[in-house]
C-alpha cells in the first residue's frame, strides 16, 4: 500500500511574522520522513520476529536498505536494552561461529550467539536471548567451541532448529 500525503504550505502575509511559511504536520509521520511510524515499527517486527532480512523488507516496502535499517535500529534498540526481556532465563547455550577467516591484515572474526534454552515453543528450546559480535584468538575460540558444542547438541534435539549466529 502506498500512502501519498500532499502537505499544504501555509504562509503568513504579515511582515512582522517571524515564521513566514510552514507545512502541515502529523504525529504519525515525522518531518521529511518517507515512512509512517506504524510502517517503521512493522519493519522492525518483520526483521526481529520473522527473521526476514533487512534487504528483503526494504524491497517489499519500496525503500532503501538504509531507511529500513534505521527503522530497525530506532525500534529495536529499546527492546534489546530492556532488562526484562531476559526474565525467567535459567539455562543459556553459547554458540561461537567463525564468520570471516583470518587474512594477512585481520584476525578471524567470530560471532557469539547466546541462546535461552529454558524457553520452549512447540516443544523446542532456543529463542534468541542475546547476540553479540566478538573477535577472538584461536585459543579463546577453542574454549568457547566446547561450550558451543554442548549448546548445539541440546538445540539439535529439536527438529528444524539451527545454530544462532548473527552480527
Amino acid at each position: 500500500m502506498t500512502l501519498v500525503w500532499v502537505k499544504r504550505v501555509w504562509r503568513c502575509p504579515h511582515p512582522v511574522c517571524a515564521k513566514r511559511t510552514w507545512t502541515e504536520t502529523s504525529p504519525v509521520i515525522a518531518p521529511r520522513a518517507s515512512l509512517t511510524e506504524r510502517a517503521r515499527a512493522e519493519i522492525c517486527r518483520r526483521v526481529g520476529q520473522d527473521a526476514t532480512s533487512v534487504a528483503a523488507v526494504a524491497r517489499e516496502f519500496g525503500i532503501g536498505w538504509r531507511t529500513a535499517m534505521t527503522a530497525v535500529r530506532d525500534y529495536g534498540a529499546p527492546r534489546v536494552d530492556d532488562p526484562d526481556r531476559l526474565g525467567g532465563v535459567k539455562a543459556l547455550g553459547v554458540d561461537e561461529t567463525a564468520f570471516a577467516a583470518a587474512s594477512a591484515t585481520r584476525p578471524t572474526s567470530f560471532v557469539t550467539g547466546i541462546v535461552d534454552l529454558t524457553r520452549r515453543r512447540g516443544g523446542c528450546a532456543g529463542t534468541v536471548a542475546l547476540v553479540r559480535s566478538t573477535q577472538a584468538s584461536p585459543s579463546i575460540a577453542t574454549a568457547q567451541t566446547a561450550s558451543a558444542s554442548s549448546a548445539n547438541a541440546v538445540a539439535s534435539r529439536c527438529r528444524g532448529s539451527t545454530s544462532v549466529a548473527s552480527s
